[in-house]
């Protein structure tokens, strides 16, 4: 069932473990790879998939929604995901639930 799953893509690793490395140094990130990584499920992201995320974040430039966020988005979408670990608002106006609150 979607609302059992905990997943999330490629795009999102590679920005997670770019922020965990910078701030926590390598051994941040062996503890990102070795710890939580394995449990979560990574799907591949589409040509599809990202063709639309990039137009949806060349739509909302200047400002708005990350690259990464606007893949997540088609994700969340095609997958039917009931809900998001995110902290911004834009997740919440696409009418996901958002963790936390």
């Amino acid at each position: 069932m979607a609302a059992d799953r905990l997943v999330t893509h490629g795009h999102v690793v590679a920005e997670t473990l770019a922020v965990v490395r910078r701030r926590f140094g390598a051994e941040g990130a062996v503890a990102l790879v070795d710890g939580p990584l394995p449990v979560i499920e990574t799907v591949l992201v589409t040509a599809a998939q990202h063709a639309t995320a990039l137009a949806g974040y060349r739509e909302s430039l200047p400002s708005g929604t990350s690259f990464v966020d606007q893949v997540s988005f088609g994700v969340i979408e095609e997958l039917g995901l009931p809900r998001a670990f995110a902290l911004d608002a834009d997740f919440a106006a696409l009418g996901v639930e958002v963790v936390p609150a």
